[in-house]
């Protein structure tokens, strides 16, 4: 029940840019330590820890992915073309301006919107105890979980676009050893969030979506 979500970044930002109350930061204590460990880890590893290995949402969809491949829907797994996973990326960051847009407006509304994280639906109030329409949003993003690595997490998680322009000041990050590569780019091909490398330089483009899965090394 301690799903970090975009409606307490949204909070945070409030409280920020306006009146600070610790008790409302601290009415959930185990939401409040995950965000501090989540803030630590992030000067670290960046984003990765949390959105790879611990988000609870990314793991379900992690394992959905895997039990496609068991049950036989391994023929039928891709990954988008990359011209439309680099259009569709940017869906998250208009999600996470209007969201944050409409809660200048109305907070109360801002968190009815943000229920485009499946969150509440999967862990707080139960998928069988939702009307239709989250219902039918949850499973539409369980077929495409089957079928597809992590799509919620590449292309509509808020959150990750609060915690990536900290990835980019991170500590320890997974780098291309040169002296081992030998261009065969199957890294490129097994990476879940299609992190793409400069085939000239060596170096990612966009590192800040890595979530150290190390199914490149």
């Amino acid at each position: 029940l301690a799903q970090p979500s975009v409606t307490q970044l949204l909070t945070l930002i409030h409280g920020v840019f306006g009146e600070w109350r610790w008790s409302l930061f601290l009415s959930d204590p185990l939401i409040f330590l995950f965000w501090v460990f989540i803030a630590v880890t992030l000067v670290l590893w960046g984003r990765g820890l949390f959105c790879g290995w611990l988000c609870p949402y990314g793991s379900l969809s992690e394992l959905l992915f895997n039990l496609g491949g068991k049950i036989g829907l391994k023929r039928f797994q891709f990954s988008l073309p990359m011209v439309w996973h680099h259009r569709l990326k940017w869906l998250k960051y208009a999600i996470f301006v209007g969201l944050v847009g409409v809660s200048l407006y109305s907070m109360g509304l801002a968190e009815q919107l943000a229920e485009v994280e499946p969150f509440k639906t999967t862990f707080l109030v139960g998928v069988w105890n939702r009307s239709w329409p989250f219902v039918l949003f949850w499973g539409v993003l369980a077929v495409w979980s089957l079928l597809s690595d992590r799509p919620f997490c590449k292309y509509l998680c808020p959150v990750t676009v609060f915690l990536k322009p900290m990835s980019y000041f991170s500590l320890l990050r997974v780098h291309c050893d040169e002296r081992k590569c030998v261009h065969c780019g199957k890294c490129l091909q097994v990476c879940p969030m299609n992190v793409e490398v400069n085939k000239e330089t060596r170096k990612r483009k966009n590192g800040t979506e890595c979530i150290l899965c190390y199914e490149c090394t």
